[in-house]
Order: structure tokens, then sequence, then C-alpha cells
């Protein structure tokens, strides 16, 4: 939920600042379901250039999304339910890098329950200094993007 003032996704999205908790929701095209059996499955976001990172790591965890959301309606106070199964991953205070959480079990789970696929969520809480900050896509920089193993 890192929105500019206009309410426009800003082009970066920071985890584990002073300024409090933040979630980015990601939701990927079907077709990476059709006809594969998954080995492992990540989501990848790269650091964003040009932006400090604070002295610490931030733990990042990542939820499936248990409901249809858009953009639009989404809010601090209105925001979808996320649900397991979930992961956890770890962004580096230093030097910037990229961010990959495995998120397997929950590709797994979405694939096996396509009914049920509204995307994943990525959560960080507050922290006590700058954070990571990672590049959305919106204005340049990578769009996260989801890495799939398949056999």
């Amino acid at each position: 939920l890192d929105r500019d003032p206009s309410g426009e996704l800003g082009a970066a999205i920071t985890f584990g600042s002073a300024s409090g908790c933040a979630t980015l929701f990601l939701e990927f095209a079907p077709s990476w379901k059709q006809n594969r059996v998954i080995e492992s499955a990540f989501i990848v976001l790269d650091p964003m250039p040009g932006t400090r990172r604070g002295p610490e790591d931030v733990e990042i965890d990542a939820w499936r999304i248990g409901e249809r959301w858009s953009p639009e309606a989404i809010s601090w106070f209105d925001k979808p339910e996320l649900l397991p199964p979930s992961a956890s991953g770890i962004a580096r205070a230093a030097p910037p890098m990229p961010l990959r959480v495995d998120v397997t079990a929950i590709a797994m789970h979405l694939a096996e329950h396509a009914q049920n696929d509204h995307g994943i969520a990525l959560t960080a809480g507050g922290g006590s200094d700058v954070g990571a900050s990672f590049a959305t896509g919106a204005s340049g920089g990578n769009a996260p993007r989801l890495e799939l193993y398949v056999r």
C-alpha cells in the first residue's frame, strides 16, 4: 500500500521503515499454472536504485490473498484477507540485492485451487530506520516477478 498522494502506486515499495507496515499486493497472469508441475517458486523484487538502505535486515512475509480485490479499492482500512499457506524471506540490509522469497507452498496451493487464486501479498512490519526499498515497475525498474521452476 505504498501509494503517492494521487493514489497511484509509487516507483518503490519500502519494507521495514520507521513509517510503519507495508503491504504489496501482487497478481500474476493465470498462464503460469498451465500444464506444469511446480518444483519451486520465488517472488523476486529488484532493489530500487539510488535509495538508502537501513542497517538491519527486514523480515518479509508472503501470504495467499483470500478474496478478489482491485488496486483502486484497497486502503489501510479495507484490504483483502490474507490466508495460509504463507512463507518468509529476508531483505538484506547491505549490499543492495534482489529480494527472493520462496513461495513454493503458496504457488502449489494456488495451482491446485485455481478458483482461489487472487494473488500473493508481501508484508513487513515497521522498523526503526529507512528499511529496504524495491522497484514496483510503476515508473522504471523491473516489476516484481514470479520465478517458477517446473518439470
